[in-house]
């Protein structure tokens, strides 16, 4: 039976690919997946064809938006998926396509799928390394645009560590209450204003700040590398 499905998953989006919808089943067999006992593998698969131009469309063109929009939330809650698979996902799909075009000193950087999934693995198991007595650390970000920022953020997600971004516009008394009721663990500086915010604080001896610059500007921080 998991075959066949597979067989039938991998049909509909050739479908899609040649734009032929018309002959989709692709409602039907998603509403089969959440009726029936069905692996991860399989949801995940049509999650992967859901976010297909061609998919979206035909959904658009048949009036199926909100049908659609209650298929894909309650697959995305039985199949537990999450940001770690969708990147996964697009880095096997996509893999040297660019994800990002990074604007450095007025030339452009381009950063695949392939590497930005690499990138946030890496980071990942960073993350991981600051864990206690098995327990997991809580992550504060206060930082400007900048790609190190979004790797945090992305391997937060993907790896399940609670994140806690901090507008910069922020006082630091706002931060201060923010850090103090999320229960951050270890902030995340980025960009002079992140960096000043955070040396103006000096009530919070237990937070460990980390600097995502090139430069450690931060006077209690420690190296991103």
């Amino acid at each position: 039976m998991q075959q066949d499905l597979e067989k039938r998953i991998k049909h509909e989006e050739e479908l899609f690919r040649k734009n032929k919808p018309d002959d989709s089943n692709l409602i039907e067999l998603s509403q089969e997946c959440l009726s029936t006992n069905v692996n991860r593998r399989a949801i995940h698969a049509i999650l992967d064809i859901g976010h297909l131009q061609n998919v979206s469309l035909y959904i658009v063109s048949k009036n199926l938006t909100d049908t659609w929009f209650n298929i894909l939330l309650r697959l995305i809650k039985k199949s537990n998926y999450h940001v770690g698979h969708m990147l996964n996902q697009r880095s096997n799909r996509y893999g040297n396509d660019i994800a990002f075009n990074i604007m450095n000193e007025g030339k452009i950087k381009s950063l695949s799928y392939f590497t930005l999934w690499s990138l946030v693995k890496e980071v990942g198991r960073s993350i991981s390394a600051l864990e206690q007595d098995h327990q997991k650390p809580i992550i504060g970000i206060l930082s400007n645009n900048q790609l190190n920022c979004v790797l945090v953020d992305l391997a937060c997600l993907a790896f399940g560590y609670r994140v806690v971004p901090i507008p910069l516009n922020a006082t630091k008394e706002h931060v201060s209450f923010i850090i103090k009721h999320s229960e951050i663990t270890h902030l995340f500086l980025g960009g002079k204003k992140g960096n000043d915010i955070w040396n103006d604080i000096n009530e919070i001896q237990l937070i460990k700040a980390i600097s995502m610059d090139e430069l450690d500007r931060s006077s209690k921080g420690l190296n991103w590398e």
